[in-house]
């Protein structure tokens, strides 16, 4: 798969891009997703507008998030892959989730910037009845430096896997029958949030999130680290 110019990210499969730098995606009030009709979010709580990074989102952790419904095109796909550029700042908060396609515990898939003590991870529901975590045990909280996080999952076997600054960290295939298939979703799309127990909201900066409804490759995910890291001052 091939890299465009201009955002530097591949293009087949893209379904949801958002970028605080970008004019059109955030125009001071709405951010939209680029990549889809359904260009709607609401915004709840404190989300502050910074320029670091070219252009990022401040989040805090009471209860500041974007929400794009239940009409998201990156719910119930039955390939996925989550990118999100993150700063994850100081926070004891356990679920720091970058970007889930369904808010409800044990539904969708959350890729997350911090999972308690175990690092980058994704955590996926199969429906109300189980889940899994993927974790990376690379801790960033707090290190000041942007990182690309992303996941992988293929609904023909399952398999998941999971990347920070463009290089695989974790995989995981399954048997059971319950993780394979379309996605199970129960709840909303967020950026920012998601509704494990009370509700976990992130703290720090979120920059430029895509979502694929197709597998990227490692080489994918490398190179969209290598043509962004220089935004970032990497």
């Amino acid at each position: 798969m091939s890299v465009n110019t201009g955002p530097n990210i591949p293009q087949n499969g893209l379904v949801f891009s958002v970028d605080p730098a970008s004019q059109i995606s955030w125009d001071g009030a709405n951010y939209k997703n680029l990549s889809h009709s359904d260009d709607s979010a609401t915004i709840t709580g404190t989300i502050t507008h910074r320029t670091d990074g070219g252009g990022s989102f401040t989040f805090d952790v009471s209860s500041s998030y974007f929400d794009y419904g239940t009409t998201s095109p990156l719910r119930n796909l039955y390939n996925i892959s989550l990118v999100g550029w993150v700063k994850q700042g100081n926070t004891g908060s356990a679920h720091q989730t970058v970007i889930c396609t369904s808010s409800g515990y044990r539904y969708g898939l959350k890729l997350m910037s911090r999972y308690h003590t175990q690092g980058v991870s994704l955590w996926m529901g199969n429906g109300g009845s189980g889940s899994y975590l993927l974790n990376t045990g690379m801790d960033i909280t707090g290190d000041g430096k942007y990182h690309m996080i992303a996941c992988t999952r293929n609904g023909g076997d399952g398999d998941l896997k999971i990347y920070v600054d463009g290089i695989l960290r974790n995989s995981v295939g399954f048997t059971n029958q319950s993780f394979k298939g379309g996605i199970k979703e129960g709840g909303n799309t967020l950026l920012g949030a998601e509704y494990h127990s009370a509700g976990y909201h992130h703290t720090g900066n979120i920059a430029q999130v895509y979502g694929y409804n197709t597998v990227l490759s490692d080489d994918d995910i490398l190179e969209m680290y290598n043509n962004g890291k220089e935004r970032y001052g990497l």
